[in-house]
Protein backbone atom coordinates (compact mmCIF):
# COMPACT_ATOMS: atom_id res chain seq x y z
CA UNK A 1 0.00 0.00 0.00
CA UNK A 2 2.64 2.23 0.86
CA UNK A 3 4.33 2.00 -2.51
CA UNK A 4 0.94 2.84 -4.62
CA UNK A 5 1.13 5.80 -2.24
CA UNK A 6 4.01 6.79 -3.36
CA UNK A 7 3.41 6.72 -6.52
CA UNK A 8 0.17 8.28 -6.85
CA UNK A 9 1.86 10.90 -4.59
CA UNK A 10 4.33 11.56 -7.07
CA UNK A 11 1.40 11.43 -10.35
CA UNK A 12 -0.17 14.20 -8.19
CA UNK A 13 2.98 16.01 -8.53
CA UNK A 14 3.78 15.32 -12.30
CA UNK A 15 0.20 15.85 -12.61
CA UNK A 16 0.87 12.43 -15.54
CA UNK A 17 1.28 9.01 -14.84
CA UNK A 18 3.81 8.47 -17.10
CA UNK A 19 6.54 10.27 -14.89
CA UNK A 20 7.85 7.39 -14.17
CA UNK A 21 8.95 7.17 -18.22
CA UNK A 22 10.02 10.77 -18.05
CA UNK A 23 11.87 11.09 -14.52
CA UNK A 24 12.51 14.62 -13.21
CA UNK A 25 13.44 15.43 -9.55
CA UNK A 26 10.28 16.44 -8.03
CA UNK A 27 8.00 13.52 -8.32
CA UNK A 28 11.21 11.32 -7.55
CA UNK A 29 11.55 13.52 -4.08
CA UNK A 30 7.83 12.92 -3.32
CA UNK A 31 7.55 9.43 -4.24
CA UNK A 32 11.12 8.98 -1.69
CA UNK A 33 9.54 11.10 1.33
CA UNK A 34 5.99 9.51 1.00
CA UNK A 35 7.83 6.14 1.46
CA UNK A 36 10.09 7.43 4.56
CA UNK A 37 7.36 8.75 5.80
CA UNK A 38 5.37 6.20 5.93
CA UNK A 39 8.66 4.06 6.98
CA UNK A 40 8.64 6.08 10.23
CA UNK A 41 5.36 6.52 10.93
CA UNK A 42 4.71 2.72 11.18
CA UNK A 43 8.58 2.07 13.14
CA UNK A 44 7.02 4.52 15.63
CA UNK A 45 3.72 2.78 15.54
CA UNK A 46 5.70 -0.19 16.31
CA UNK A 47 8.10 0.71 19.00
CA UNK A 48 6.33 3.54 21.19
CA UNK A 49 2.73 2.92 20.73
CA UNK A 50 2.24 -0.85 20.59
CA UNK A 51 4.99 -1.91 21.63
CA UNK A 52 5.47 -4.89 19.95
CA UNK A 53 9.42 -4.48 19.84
CA UNK A 54 10.96 -4.75 23.57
Amino acid sequence: MGMMLGYWSAVAIALSRNWINAITITPVIAYLATGLSITIFMEWLATDILTRWQ
